[in-house]
């Protein structure tokens, strides 16, 4: 390889750093305000409620964590598909932890006076915080997916990973919401959670509350992802150059 060759392959890495980088960023900024109200409110009442907020919140990065790994390692490292499975089937097992704190406005009904409308906000803006890690998660991965799926199939690949992985965080939000199971319940007793999830889904009907649970966070999630992220879908990287191959 030469110099020109060298400096070119740097420049691009600095490139897509730079982007992570910056989308990372900007993500953070609900985060910080939250965990900034959230010590706001430990010190105006003395008391540190709404604590599991803060775990919930480190939880709604974790796919966010997944993603930015496997967009390294595809964009810099040149993964392969195969390499990056085990990165993202991480990611989509705690992608429903980013849309799950909206499910803990349940909480706030137990506070009273003004104290009321500032948990209110609170826990609003560690929705918030929660809902863009997991659509800065989604985007990164379905850049990936669109690079992957080359020109031909790299619009529809893109879309069908978005609209699965908000509909199946529903269904998570439901198995953490009501069931009170953990994401790492199915990596740590896929024995005992695996054939649950099976009867349940053989009996849609016995377990009709569950599935209406499931499909109107899973809608909610899907139309937050689209308003928010207007954006064209990115195209899919051409071989040749400082740019990956798509896979044919």
């Amino acid at each position: 390889m030469n110099p020109t060759d060298i400096g070119k392959n740097w420049r691009s890495i600095q490139r897509r750093y730079s982007t992570l980088a910056s989308a990372i960023a900007v993500t953070a900024s609900p985060s910080v305000l939250a965990v900034l109200i959230f010590i706001a409110r430990a010190m105006l009442t003395h008391r540190f409620g709404f604590s599991f907020l803060l775990w919930n919140l480190f939880l709604a990065w974790v796919p966010l964590g997944c993603a930015a790994i496997a967009d390294v390692m595809f964009r810099v490292h040149r993964a392969k598909l195969w390499q990056l499975l085990p990165v993202l089937a991480v990611w989509l097992i705690f992608l429903p932890n980013a849309p799950y704190i909206l499910t803990d406005l349940v909480h706030v009904l137990r506070s009273h006076g003004m104290v009321f409308w500032y948990d209110l906000v609170m826990v609003l803006t560690f929705a918030l915080a929660g809902l863009m890690a997991g659509v800065t998660s989604i985007c990164i991965v379905q850049r990936i997916v669109v690079s992957f799926a080359g020109p031909r199939l790299g619009l529809i690949a893109g879309y069908a990973v978005v609209v699965a992985s908000t509909m199946l965080c529903g269904v998570g939000m439901y198995l953490g919401r009501v069931l009170r199971w953990n994401s790492w319940d199915l990596l740590v007793r896929p024995d005992v959670i695996l054939p649950k999830l099976a009867r349940g889904i053989s009996n849609p009907w016995d377990n009709r509350h569950a599935l209406a649970f499931s499909i109107l966070f899973g809608v909610l999630f899907t139309a937050i992802f689209f308003v928010t992220n207007r954006r064209r879908l990115p195209q899919p990287e051409q071989s040749g150059g400082d740019h990956p191959q798509s896979i044919r």
